[in-house]
């Protein structure tokens, strides 16, 4: 692209160059060349990123302008009198060349890894949406980059949704800002739930979803308690008034242009204005994308909206550890007979043991960071006007590449999450309140159990295998050999 590139660049700059040579007044030669370069950029941008993508795709738009850029060469070569003739039929030549040999549109649009099968791509202005399939697990990806989920993280995604239903008095009506795969907001159809709205903003995604992930996501596109809608997810809270019970954000790409608004305190507001009473709302977020100082700004700001923010895990791995900040309208604490009924009801009414079910929610609790605001105060809120997240991730990212910076995942983790229970033991936190001695050992039993596979993902064996006992001596032994057998790293 770069020769195209310079030459496309040099085209208004020559004609400026060359106004006293067309004849008449040059002010006014100048002014409708600025006139006609500005109409044709603003056209251009227009045409290219909602025509032509659409249309043709992204190949298949590049070999459009050049044969345009072309063809307007093959028109013009004739006046230019005194060039010689093999340089006048060039454009010509050229044209044909990019009409068959040198036909970009050939070129391949996803860039498939070793092992890896393309099932389908779309493209548009949005960028080039792929579905593709490896070792038996797929997943979705934005230009050949960003992973949007897949069904090889198929316990975690549906965990995004389990959780903050399971936590909600009785859920009725669920709104989830991000679709992805579906696998998360298909799981909440497990759930006796009434209605289910799920907001994403790329079309192609929604399709992507509908095609290749249907055995997935519980049939989320005829449910008729489902409804899915291609739509901004925060404007769609804005303009519709109804009140959900539960507000699931999704998994965001930090530095995506944009993504920084879904951190905002107005944002946050207007989620809190949709919730119906006694509603909860769970943001989801990327600890391997975020540093620990981003981290404290959201949490920050999240705190400045709901009078009760809770810490949850949403998986023990070292490297990729998720979290949901858990704001809640009321201040009031977890209660275990309610988290019981909940699970027995998605379940189908399956009986399970009380500590089981208690156990199995405990060890993803760790924190309760509205108990512990004092520690958020030093970082600033992030605002519509105030942007942070918008322009901090981005340069994070950057620097984690170059380790100018790092993620907050790993021993980074497990001391801040110490930190938390150093602050505020479990038994003194006024959430867990309704829980039993043995109910609140669960939630070190969490913590011992994220710290031993960061130990072991270190190579610290000893420490991992004691971290492990700790674990398995707090919870039931059903508890202990599910996470010992799916959470190594």
């Amino acid at each position: 692209m770069l020769g195209p590139g310079l030459l496309v660049g040099t085209i208004f700059p020559l004609l400026l160059h060359a106004t006293p040579l067309l004849g008449g007044s040059a002010g006014r030669t100048l002014g409708r060349l600025a006139a006609v370069n500005t109409a044709g950029a603003i056209a251009g941008a227009l045409a290219s990123g909602f025509v032509l993508l659409a249309w043709v795709g992204l190949w298949g738009g590049i070999k459009t302008l050049a044969l345009l850029y072309l063809a307007a060469a093959v028109l013009l070569a004739p006046r230019v009198t005194a060039a010689p003739t093999w340089l006048r039929a060039a454009p010509l030549a050229a044209l044909l060349l990019v009409a068959t040999l040198l036909d970009p549109g050939r070129l391949p649009v996803t860039r498939a890894v070793p092992g890896e099968a393309v099932l389908g791509q779309w493209e548009s202005a949005y960028g080039v949406t792929t579905v593709v399939e490896r070792g038996g697990s797929r997943r979705i990806k934005m230009d050949n980059y960003y992973a949007l989920g897949g069904t090889g993280a198929l316990t975690y995604e549906r965990t995004q949704a389990d959780l903050p239903l399971l936590l909600h008095a009785q859920p009725r009506r669920v709104f989830f800002l991000g679709l992805g795969t579906g696998i998360t907001a298909g799981a909440a159809l497990e759930h006796p739930i009434e209605h289910l709205r799920a907001a994403e903003l790329v079309p192609e995604v929604v399709a992507a979803a509908r095609t290749h992930f249907a055995p997935y996501i519980n049939d989320l596109f005829t449910d008729a308690r489902a409804e899915v809608v291609v739509a901004d997810g925060r404007t769609l809270l804005l303009a519709d008034p109804t009140p959900h019970d539960v507000i699931v954000a999704d998994l965001f790409i930090p530095w995506q242009p944009g993504a920084g608004s879904l951190y905002t305190r107005e944002h946050f507001t207007a989620v809190r204005a949709r919730l119906a009473p006694g509603g909860l709302f769970a943001q989801w977020l990327p600890l391997y994308q975020l540093s620990r100082d981003e981290l404290m700004i959201i949490a920050r700001t999240m705190l400045e909206v709901f009078p009760q923010v809770t810490l949850w895990r949403g998986d023990f791995l070292p490297a990729r550890p998720i979290v949901a900040l858990v704001g809640q309208t009321e201040a009031t604490p977890l209660e275990p007979d309610q988290l019981v009924a909940n699970f027995m009801r998605r379940q189908g009414g399956e009986a399970a043991p009380r500590a089981t079910i208690l156990a199995l929610t405990g060890i993803f609790y760790a924190g309760n960071l509205g108990a512990n605001r004092d520690l958020f105060v030093d970082y600033v809120v992030n605002t519509d006007d105030w942007p942070v997240i918008e322009f901090s991730s981005p340069i994070t990212q950057r620097e984690q590449r170059g380790r100018a910076a790092q993620w907050f995942t790993d021993a980074a983790l497990v001391a801040f999450f110490d930190t938390l229970t150093a602050r505020l033991p479990v038994q003194r936190d006024p959430y867990l309140a309704r829980l039993s001695d043995r109910e609140r050992g669960y939630v070190d039993a969490g913590r011992a159990l994220f710290a031993a596979r960061v130990a072991r993902a270190a190579g610290r064996d000893d420490q991992a295998a004691a971290l492990t006992d700790v674990f398995a001596a707090a919870v039931p032994f059903e508890v202990f050999v599910k996470f010992d057998d799916t959470a190594k790293p």
